[in-house]
């Protein structure tokens, strides 16, 4: 009897242990992973820097498009956007130079998501910070909307702040662990030899920035020269403004007063094109850099919209930027190689204020 006691008692024992550990595994499968709210409130702050940096850098003008990849690619995905542009910093795209297999501490990939009709609907960052998260190498998640406010989520009846150390991110990003958890292309493979090339090529939309940004700073229709013999709002023609005005740098003015033939490196001419209403078009710059396109006597051609931003037109099914070595603008002028590709007046005649 007692020994029917002492096995009942044995076999009671086991099934309560077998039991709550299975009690215990359920629990743990269907356990939420919680952050604390000291964790959200880093994340939130760290993501508030990490927006004013980029804002402060001007990733958009400074910093490179992922290699091999266009403004407005196509192959978004969910959660992502149906149309892409990703640029990067100079740490990530040294990554690719070396042909590393993962990022270095301080890279930051920046992916603007578009709509189909390539309205931005949110910016998503990847942001590896040293010691953040070594589960996932250190990579800091971040999305925002399009004026900087952080994006949050609604899940598991809480409002989540979709930075920091965010799960579905992590889920999502895990399939590419092997590739530093970034799905746009692979890092072992490094840079085909057609992208290097195009990565030495001048950023011809920071040089047309930087254009912007001196002649502001300079206050060009203050301090500069109007082109000698023309005034203010004089008649035009397509493709420019039915009215006119025309600057010039130190540099142009002493070429045109001198009536040399050419004009210097550093010489710069703008155009101020205006509708016949005289409301302000565009601005037009041609600016001689040396050595910038030899075939065109060097000038640099940009056509800005009146706020300064660089402005596009579609051809051909795609969007070309006005700036640099505009072919449009070197086929018309390029009939004017006599007079180093100027059209407003002969530089060798004499002009008389």
């Amino acid at each position: 009897m007692k020994l029917n006691n002492l096995l009942i008692l044995a076999l009671l024992i086991s099934f309560l242990f077998v039991g709550c550990e299975r009690v215990k595994k359920v629990i743990e499968k269907k356990e939420i992973p919680k952050i604390t709210v000291q964790e959200d409130l880093n994340a939130e702050k760290m993501a508030s820097d990490l927006w004013r940096k980029i804002q402060g850098e001007k990733y958009w003008v400074n910093w490179k498009m992922w290699p091999g990849k266009e403004a407005l690619y196509t192959g978004g995905r969910e959660p992502h956007g149906a149309l892409l542009t990703t640029y990067i910093n100079e740490p990530a795209l040294k990554t690719f130079i070396d042909k590393r297999e993962q990022m270095q501490p301080g890279a930051i990939i920046i992916k603007e998501n578009y709509m189909p009709d390539k309205t931005l609907v949110s910016i998503t960052v990847m942001h590896k910070i040293e010691g953040f998260n070594p589960k996932v190498n250190d990579w800091f998640w971040a999305k925002f909307e399009p004026d900087g406010t952080i994006t949050t989520a609604e899940k598991y009846g809480q409002t989540l702040i979709l930075a920091g150390k965010v799960a579905t991110c992590i889920e999502c990003h895990s399939e590419q662990s092997a590739n530093d958890y970034i799905f746009t292309s692979h890092l072992r493979e490094g840079v085909s030899e057609a992208v290097k090339v195009e990565m030495e090529i001048p950023d011809i939309e920071k040089m047309a920035h930087e254009l912007w940004n001196k002649m502001q700073s300079e206050n060009y229709h203050v301090n500069w020269k109007m082109w000698p013999g023309k005034e203010a709002c004089y008649e035009g023609k397509e493709p420019h403004g039915a009215f006119l005005t025309t600057y010039v740098n130190t540099a142009a003015h002493e070429v045109i007063m001198q009536k040399k033939e050419k004009m210097p490196p550093g010489a710069i001419i703008i155009k101020e094109n205006y509708m016949p209403d005289k409301n302000i078009a565009s601005i037009t710059v041609m600016h001689k850099i040396e050595g910038f396109a030899p075939d065109a006597f060097d000038w640099f051609w940009v056509k800005f919209a009146p706020n300064g931003k660089v402005m596009t037109e579609e051809k051909d099914g795609k969007t070309i930027t006005l700036a640099g070595k505009v072919a449009g603008c070197i086929e018309c002028h390029g009939k004017q190689t006599s007079n180093d590709y100027i059209f407003t007046s002969p530089l060798k005649l004499e002009h008389m204020y």
